[in-house]
Order: C-alpha cells, then structure tokens, then sequence
C-alpha cells in the first residue's frame, strides 16, 4: 500500500539531502580554491622578497655601508641586524610593494647601545618582469647612492 502523504515526504527528504550534499561539495570546493589562492598569495610574496633581495639587494648593503661609515667617524658604533622586508598585494596580481626595514644598534660607547630600526625604502617589484625600483623617496635615495 503506498501513502502518497509518505511518498510525498520521501521526495522532500531526497530533495533536501541532494541540497545539502550540493552545497556541501560548493563549499568544499570554495575553501579548496582560498587555499590555493593563500597559497600562491604566500607564494608571489616570498617571491617578491626574493627579487628585491636578488636585484637591490648589494645598493641596500651599500646605503648601510654609507651609514656605518658616517657613524665611524663620529667615532659611534653602528652594528647592523636583521633585515625586515614585508611584502604586499597591489591591485595588479603581478606587482607588489616591499618595505625594508633593518634592526640595529647604535651608540657611542660599544657597552651602551640603543636598539633602533632603520628603514631601507619602499619599492615595488614586478613578479612578471621580476625586477625591483624605488617607490618611495628614501628608496630613491639608496637607488642614487650607487
């Protein structure tokens, strides 16, 4: 004996399981394809570090050298530390903007030094081209040093 009342609940009950399996496969897929896009983001950012370092790399060592060397006759010591470069986005995927900064310590008697960060320019990176120019003036600076 068939219940169309009963028939009737079956066919919703298929109805809504196929919804929710369609929109779980959506949303599997969506958190798939923002890994990926995290990871290339991760990516294209390491990268974009990398360039900087590869392409202006020896011009920012220089600007510290110069630095250094202003310092040591003022009879000031100046040790430099770790470099910091924090990579972005722009609105074009294949540019991004790298700020540099550096971690030193500077003072004039060597048992008395301040910690202090020095920034080494803005510059933007061309992922595509994979070079590196000056977007800010310092940046510019460090650039005309050479």
């Amino acid at each position: 004996v068939e219940d169309p009342a009963r028939l009737a609940q079956l066919a919703q009950d298929e109805a809504q399981a196929r919804v929710r399996k369609e929109t779980k496969e959506k949303l599997e897929k969506a958190k798939q394809e923002a890994a990926a896009r995290q990871a290339e983001r991760k990516n294209n950012t390491e990268e974009a570090k990398t360039i900087l370092q590869r392409t202006q790399g020896d011009t920012i060592d220089h600007y510290f050298y110069s630095i250094n060397k202003t310092y040591t006759k003022q009879d000031w010591t100046f040790w430099l530390g770790e470099r910091q470069l924090t990579a972005s986005p722009t609105k074009d995927e294949n540019i991004y903007t790298v700020t540099c900064k550096a971690f030193v310590k500077l003072g004039e008697f060597p048992q008395y030094l301040r910690k202090n960060t020095v920034p080494c320019g803005v510059w933007k990176v061309n992922l595509r081209q994979k070079t590196a120019s000056p977007a800010n003036k310092l940046a510019r600076q460090i650039t005309a040093l050479q």
